[in-house]
């Protein structure tokens, strides 16, 4: 199994680096997810970041955790947002930052631990690493397109095998690049983002 830290690392920073760019008026933007805006976005990464750590508490303590269905995961993420109290973007992103370092540190330590479960198949976590990877790429994609940027991974064949590997239960990309993994997390990738 290849180690996907370096790109789970460079997700994060891409999300970073791409939200630095943001004015005060980007963050009611909406993008490929509309209808959540730039500040969903990043909520809702702060979000998975957090719950991914509650996930590797739960496989510690009692085992494989069953993940949702995707219309489960979709309402769950949805009605997570509307019940968060107002955010400002800094604290958001540097909260963002804070956890899924946790996650990385922690995972690290326990790559081979059964983490979470799908209708009987099991993933361990240097699995849920990379499908968090593709949980950053993905967003910072969103979050660059939303405000007429680019984001291209480094290594979209590596991002392509953690879809395929971790997130099995999803339709697997059409092609082993970032404009494979662009269609099968639901996005249309233009010509001009395709670079």
């Amino acid at each position: 199994m290849p180690c996907y830290r370096r790109v789970y690392h460079e997700g994060v920073a891409a999300v970073r680096a791409i939200v630095a760019g943001y004015g005060p008026e980007d963050w009611s933007r909406t993008g490929p997810c509309h209808p959540w805006s730039g500040l969903d976005v990043l909520r809702h990464l702060q979000i998975t970041a957090g719950q991914s750590l509650a996930t590797l508490a739960h496989a510690w303590r009692h085992g494989p955790e069953e993940l949702m269905t995707p219309d489960e995961l979709a309402l769950f993420n949805d009605r997570t947002l509307v019940s968060l109290p107002p955010a400002e973007p800094t604290a958001t992103l540097a909260e963002f930052v804070r956890l899924a370092g946790r996650y990385l540190v922690l995972a690290s330590a326990s790559p081979e631990l059964p983490c979470y479960s799908y209708r009987g198949r099991v993933w361990d976590v240097a699995c849920s690493v990379g499908v968090l990877a593709v949980e950053w790429h993905m967003h910072a994609w969103d979050l660059a397109v939303t405000v007429g940027v680019a984001h291209r991974p480094r290594e979209p064949a590596l991002l392509v095998e953690a879809f395929r590997t971790g997130m099995a239960y999803l339709p697997t990309p059409p092609t082993d690049d970032w404009a494979g993994l662009v269609s099968a997390a639901g996005r249309q990738l233009r010509v001009d983002q395709v670079a």
